[in-house]
C-alpha cells in the first residue's frame, strides 16, 4: 500500500498539470509557434513584416546596405480530417519545401 504523501504529491502535480495545460491553450497557437522571422517583428502576438521589407527575386544578390533571406515554402499531404497549422504541416506529412523569393531590409 501506498503512504498517504504518495497521494498527496500525485494530487499537487496532476493540478499543476491541469494549470499548465489550461495557460497553454488560453496563450492560443501564436504564443506556441510563432517564432518571428529575421524580417519580421512581433505584434499582438502575431508575426508581422518590419517596415521596408522589400521582395526580391530568387537569384537577386544582395546590394550595399541591405540584408536578404531567402522564404520557403512548406509543401503539405493531409488526410481527411487532418490540416497544416501555420507554417507547418503538423499532424499532415510534409511533401517538400520550396524556395518562394527573397526578401530584404535596409540596415
Amino acid at each position: 500500500m501506498l503512504p498517504a504523501s504518495f497521494f498527496r504529491v500525485f494530487r499537487q502535480l496532476t493540478i499543476a498539470f491541469a494549470a499548465c495545460a489550461l495557460f497553454l491553450a488560453a496563450s492560443g497557437p501564436a504564443a506556441l509557434a510563432d517564432v518571428c522571422k529575421p524580417w519580421q517583428s512581433q505584434t499582438d502576438s502575431y508575426c508581422v513584416d518590419k517596415d521596408g521589407l522589400q521582395t526580391r527575386e530568387l537569384g537577386y544578390a544582395p546590394q550595399e546596405g541591405e540584408r536578404c533571406w531567402e522564404r520557403s515554402r512548406t509543401t503539405c499531404k493531409c488526410e481527411s480530417g487532418q490540416s497544416a497549422e501555420g507554417e507547418t504541416c503538423g499532424s499532415c506529412e510534409t511533401v517538400g519545401t520550396e524556395s518562394v523569393d527573397i526578401v530584404c531590409l535596409p540596415y
